[in-house]
C-alpha cells in the first residue's frame, strides 16, 4: 500500500499520481498532489536586487560615463 505524501520534493511523484485516472473518468484522483514550500521568483529577485544595492549603491552618472559600452552596427559581408 502507498500512502500519498504531498511534501515530496521531486515533482515526478505528484505528476504520476495526477495521471492515475481512468479514461472514462469513473475513478479520478482529486485533491492536493504536491505542496512544497519554496521562495517565489519575485522574492528571489527582490533579494538579489537588495544584495546588489548593499554591495554598491546605484549611480547613474558613473554608469553612463563608465567603460562598459556596447557598439551596435552592421556586419560586413551580408547579403545585399
Amino acid at each position: 500500500m502507498i500512502v500519498h505524501d504531498l511534501t515530496v520534493e521531486h515533482p515526478a511523484y505528484a505528476f504520476g499520481l495526477a495521471r492515475l485516472g481512468e479514461q472514462n473518468l469513473r475513478h479520478v484522483p482529486v485533491g492536493i498532489f504536491r505542496q512544497v514550500h519554496r521562495p517565489t521568483y519575485d522574492d528571489q529577485v527582490r533579494d538579489q536586487v537588495a544584495r546588489a544595492r548593499e554591495q554598491r549603491p546605484p549611480d547613474l552618472r558613473s554608469l553612463l560615463r563608465g567603460a562598459d559600452v556596447w557598439t551596435v552596427g552592421e556586419t560586413s559581408g551580408g547579403a545585399a
